[in-house]
């Protein structure tokens, strides 16, 4: 399965993906591997993402946001990390989503930090007629609901990959 996102810019970045939960047209919950280590800087912390991490990317099509849940290699919580995203279309060989700039990232304490404002090329209220910003306090709003729930998902989807058992791959 790919995850395709799709940048503002866009430029086209893909993964290879295991589904763990697919509802084709409805949402779809995709474990990724992590071959390459990387770094996600904001102030006050950093999350840092090890080669043989891996994450857990929740999507959905009536959401303005995709959640990941990254792990490391021994399967402790690194952090959460959400994007503002436009359109997310989900098919039986594909997630593909419109990465809309803003992300928020949430460290295992529960701080969490707004990425990206910089990059805007206009203020978050004006920008894409205000639906990021919109997306933005929707997440705020959700987030003490939103993070602990995809949180114990994703590690009782883990547990149940270990296993070999079914998470409700259709």
């Amino acid at each position: 399965m790919i995850e395709r996102k799709e940048r503002y810019d866009g430029v086209i970045e893909e993964y290879t993906c295991v589904p763990l939960l697919l509802r084709p047209e409805r949402e779809a919950v995709l474990y990724h591997h992590i071959e390459k280590p990387f770094r996600i800087q904001s102030d006050p912390f950093t999350l840092t993402v090890p080669k043989g991490g891996c994450t857990c990317a929740f999507y959905w099509t009536d959401r303005p946001y995709n959640v990941y849940v990254f792990r490391d290699t021994r399967n402790r919580l690194i952090g959460t990390y959400i994007n503002i995203v436009g359109q997310t279309e989900i098919t039986e060989s594909y997630v593909l989503y419109e990465d809309r700039i803003i992300d928020v990232a949430v460290c295992p304490a529960g701080r969490l930090a707004v990425l990206d404002e910089e990059e805007l090329p206009v203020a978050m209220n004006v920008f894409e007629g205000g639906r990021v910003q919109h997306a933005l306090n929707r997440v705020l709003t959700e987030l003490p609901t939103l993070v602990p729930a995809v949180i114990r998902t994703s590690e009782q989807m883990l547990k149940n990959m270990a296993k070999g058992e079914d998470n409700g791959f259709v």
